[in-house]
């Protein structure tokens, strides 16, 4: 179904950057509380998130209490060129359509949150750069979402976001937000550095659905994802830190980043792992030095559940989930 948005052009200016992004007809302001100057960030105060796979994962229900945030991996590209989604749950996990939809039910009640991951290394081609291509994406993730009963969405377009532009990311963003309302959150996780998705994770957007308007920053977390390239691990903590104050110094709060992590199963092997141990070091001295991102992921809960879920249980002692 085509998303019912008007658009208009507007620069949006970020630091030294300037930005055209789709937007929409302003009529009512959706993304501040009350007080219009304290931004809405529907995830935890800190979260603490593990990637499910549908290739492979236990059902959500077996993980660790302390884990408030899952992400569904992965919905992948209906019809390739296009931005038709689809996301089938039992790729190898055996977990049905019917029981996920439970489990998501079961894990919402004790306060966790579940998104749809979108992409994937191996995203079937998924395309969204046009207009046509944004409302295609649109209708698939309401129809998904709709279906499930997810909290909102994961960016996780590859590649180098070879398949997207920032423009159709904030537009695709904005009418999510406007359409399903502030507690619909929207994530991205992408290789560090990145600029599209450095770009994105400080966008604004305005987009108007079904007379329901959305103003403001589109993105609620921006993850990078540290792991996957050979780095000893004070090479990899001293990159987190790194990436953490620019995007600090460009206006990203540190309560809208996380630090994506693994420690083992990484396609490079050992070169490309990191013991949970210093992905905390890395927090910490983020922490002592006055910048508290608001938590971690692990790639992948496959892995995680083999091994007693120890970054759950590390990061949810540290951050108190």
């Amino acid at each position: 179904m085509p998303s019912r948005v008007r658009r208009a052009v507007k620069p949006v200016f970020l630091g030294a950057v300037t930005l055209v992004v789709a937007m929409g007809v302003v009529a009512a302001v959706r993304s501040t509380g009350p007080d219009h100057g304290t931004p809405v960030n529907p995830l935890p105060p800190a979260v603490v998130a593990e990637y499910w796979r549908a290739d492979g994962s236990p059902r959500l229900t077996t993980a660790s209490d302390r884990v408030n945030v899952f992400f569904l991996a992965f919905a992948t590209s209906a019809r390739s060129g296009t931005g038709e989604l689809e996301f089938d749950p039992d790729q190898g996990s055996g977990v049905t359509p019917e029981v996920l939809r439970a489990d998501i039910a079961a894990v919402q009640a004790r306060g966790a949150m579940v998104l749809l991951s979108i992409g994937g290394a191996v995203d079937g081609g998924i395309r969204m750069r046009t207009d046509a291509q944004v409302d295609e994406a649109v209708a698939s993730i309401v129809g998904i979402c709709d279906y499930y009963g997810c909290d909102g969405i994961d960016w996780d377009l590859e590649q180098g976001g070879a398949g997207t532009d920032l423009q159709a990311l904030v537009s695709a963003s904005a009418q999510l937000k406007a359409g399903r309302g502030a507690d619909f959150a929207v994530t991205v996780s992408a290789e560090p550095g990145l600029r599209l998705y450095e770009d994105f994770a400080l966008a604004e957007g305005e987009a108007t659905v079904d007379g329901r308007t959305w103003r403001g920053r589109v993105c609620d977390l921006y993850g990078p994802q540290f792991y996957d390239f050979p780095q000893s691990p004070a090479q990899r903590r001293a990159d987190i830190v790194a990436t953490v104050q620019r995007m600090v110094d460009r206006g990203l709060p540190p309560s809208r980043f996380a630090i994506g992590t693994t420690y083992a199963g990484s396609a490079l092997g050992a070169p490309g792992q990191m013991p949970v141990e210093e992905y905390l070091a890395a927090y910490r001295t983020l922490a002592d030095a006055g910048s508290r991102v608001r938590g971690a992921y692990v790639w992948d809960m496959t892995i995680e559940s083999a091994r007693g879920y120890p970054f759950a249980e590390a990061f949810g002692a540290e951050l108190g989930t």
